[in-house]
């Protein structure tokens, strides 16, 4: 049987870019992010390891169980909140500890 090679195309056609309306600046519009002030508030924003030198200090992973339902009602909390839910999860416990001082 005889193999079939895969097609690749490496940039788009003339005609495909001709075909692609040009972006008039002029009436261009955009929106801001609503939710900038509430990221420039939490202390931790990006995934992944800090840069050099941002380091708040250690942290260890920890465990923790939640029945199916409330993991489902925090899971939806964080939505309406706009936030992942381990952001949640974190702000959360954040502020009990707040509170507890």
């Amino acid at each position: 049987m005889k193999k079939t090679r895969a097609r690749r195309y490496k940039e788009p056609s003339a005609a495909s870019l001709r075909a692609i309306p040009p972006l008039d600046l002029a009436t261009a519009t955009s929106r801001p992010n609503p939710f900038i002030g509430r990221l420039a508030t939490e202390a931790r924003t990006r995934r992944g390891r800090p840069k050099r030198g941002t380091e708040t200090g250690g942290s260890t992973t920890r465990g923790i169980r939640f029945s199916d339902s409330a993991w489902e009602r925090l899971k939806q909390c964080a939505e309406a909140e706009g936030v992942s839910l381990h952001a949640y999860l974190r702000a959360a416990v954040a502020a009990a500890e707040a509170r507890s001082r």
